[in-house]
């Protein structure tokens, strides 16, 4: 697929703009097919007599046009110009902030004879002709389709065959591209929405529907370095860090006041140390108050204890079987005081 767009907005006055948009329902095309530009206006700003201006190039045969506005319809015109056609639009009645204008344009693509790329270009001007935003839009005319390269060049003439094979060139265009862009697939940052969930299933990682699509992404991009250092204070930092988007801190409780010395016995009765508890840590989790809304829970309280509960099954999933841990979760302008979990070694 060849696509290629560019866009130039430029500014009413230093607050508002005009933005303006010009897309193509295919960009790659053959002789005699049809193809469709929608073009959206979003006005930011009063303004009144402006015009928006689609152009055609040679190799388009303009079909029919079209606006969402009955009333704009009566204003549309067009010119037939030795480089194409042009379809004019005049806005003229006062357009308010937040308005929307939407035109379509069918135009069907003529035998070029090669390899072609025709560009189309929208643009809008206000009553003085001055140029507010501009956009444009790229369509590859292919002459023959890429069948007839696999047959005997005997065939390559025939105008019948080539068209022919153009049908079955059509239908399995998307699948051979799905086919080539398979790796895509497997990206974290570039495959599909709905395909997160199984790429998720593939690397072991605990699927949350309620995290949002960036930390998804993040969580399976980190996935196989997370489960490297599975176990470890870091790794744990890491994944609640990518989880909550908020700050965490885990404290290590070891021994510090064990002494081994002459009169020290060792038996069943004795513990190392006073005070100490070891195979234990601490996790401190403070994160943003909107936070606790993607729980979903009809008042704040259910979320918040919705959430905790969610982080001590991450804690338990992910730290190593014979610890222990404390939570503390902190949240900002409320907080939550800690609660002593996990007491029983695995």
């Amino acid at each position: 697929m060849i696509v290629q767009t560019s866009n130039s907005i430029n500014q009413i006055d230093q607050t508002e703009t005009v933005f303006l948009s010009h897309v193509a329902d295919f960009y790659n095309r053959y002789p005699g097919e049809e193809v469709c530009f929608t073009t959206s206006i979003t006005f930011d700003k009063s303004l009144s007599g402006s015009i928006l201006s689609i152009a055609l190039p040679e190799g388009l045969q303009l079909i029919e046009h079209w606006v969402d506005n009955p009333e704009i319809n009566k204003s549309t015109f067009v010119r037939d110009l030795t480089s194409g056609q042009v379809v004019d639009v005049h806005l003229d009645r006062k357009n308010e902030p937040g308005r929307q204008v939407q035109l379509k344009t069918k135009a069907r693509v003529v035998n070029v004879g090669r390899l072609a790329y025709l560009v189309s270009f929208a643009e809008i001007r206000d009553k003085k002709g001055e140029l507010i935003a501009s956009e444009n839009i790229r369509v590859a005319v292919h002459p023959t389709g890429k069948y007839m390269n696999f047959l005997p060049e005997i065939y390559h003439g025939n105008e019948f065959l080539g068209r022919y094979l153009m049908l079955f060139e059509s239908f399995w265009k998307p699948i051979d591209q799905q086919i080539n862009q398979m790796d895509l697939y497997f990206d974290p940052d570039l495959t599909p929405s709905t395909f997160l969930p199984w790429l998720a299933s593939w690397l072991g990682v605990t699927w949350d529907e309620s995290l949002p699509e960036v930390r998804k992404r993040k969580l399976l991009h980190m996935a196989v370095k997370l489960y490297q250092r599975r176990g470890t204070k870091t790794a744990l930092e890491d994944y609640l860090k990518i989880y909550t988007g908020g700050d965490i801190d885990i404290i290590e409780h070891r021994a510090k006041n064990f002494v081994l010395g002459k009169h020290t016995k060792l038996g069943s009765a004795v513990a190392l140390g006073s005070q100490n508890l070891p195979h234990t840590f601490t996790v401190n989790v403070r994160i943003e108050k909107y936070e606790l809304e993607r729980m979903q829970a009809k008042d704040l309280s259910r979320n918040e204890k919705a959430y905790y509960q969610k982080l001590e099954e991450i804690i338990e999933e992910r730290k190593p079987g014979h610890t222990a841990f404390y939570l503390n979760l902190e949240i900002k302008n409320s907080s939550k005081s800690g609660h002593e979990v996990g007491k029983d070694s695995l």
